[in-house]
């Protein structure tokens, strides 16, 4: 399956069991949306070309680059530190992290590994639409290797 084919899944499946439980539109439930179809994408990002991993290389650089300035504040050390902990993230801990062969990312505890800090810092609300989103795209990709293997 493809991203866009993960996005709108997800977002169909996000938008059905928020009308099953009678969840009102609101900017919340917006977020808690948008926050579950971005997450879909998290099971790929262990592929070289995928959506997810060309998404978050960026992310990963800003957000390396503002820890090390946050610590050291701003100075030409900050942001080559920045530099070399994006690399270390890139090149070390994501390939730890996420093995060969789409092991780790495609398991049922890759949600619960991805949720529980986020549950732990930002709380129920963002930890329930990343799961929920890793979910959908594993219920996904189980769906389609059916048809596959079927047909």
């Amino acid at each position: 399956m493809n991203y866009r084919n993960h996005m709108i899944t997800t977002a169909l499946l996000a938008i059905a069991i928020l009308y099953y439980l009678k969840v009102e539109l609101s900017a919340e439930s917006v977020i808690w949306l948008i926050l579950a179809v971005i997450a879909s994408l998290l099971p790929d990002i262990d592929l070289e070309h995928s959506k997810a991993n060309q998404f978050l290389n960026p992310i990963f650089l800003v957000v390396s680059v503002a820890i090390a300035v946050y610590f050291l504040e701003m100075t030409v050390v900050a942001l080559f530190a920045g530099i070399i902990l994006f690399l270390l993230l890139k090149f070390v801990m994501l390939p730890m992290i996420t093995g060969s062969h789409r092991t780790n990312t495609h398991t049922i505890y890759f949600p619960a590994f991805i949720a529980l800090p986020i549950y732990l810092h930002f709380g129920f609300f963002f930890a329930s639409a990343v799961a929920f989103g890793i979910l959908a795209h594993l219920l996904e990709d189980v769906f389609t290797d059916m048809t596959r293997l079927g047909g």
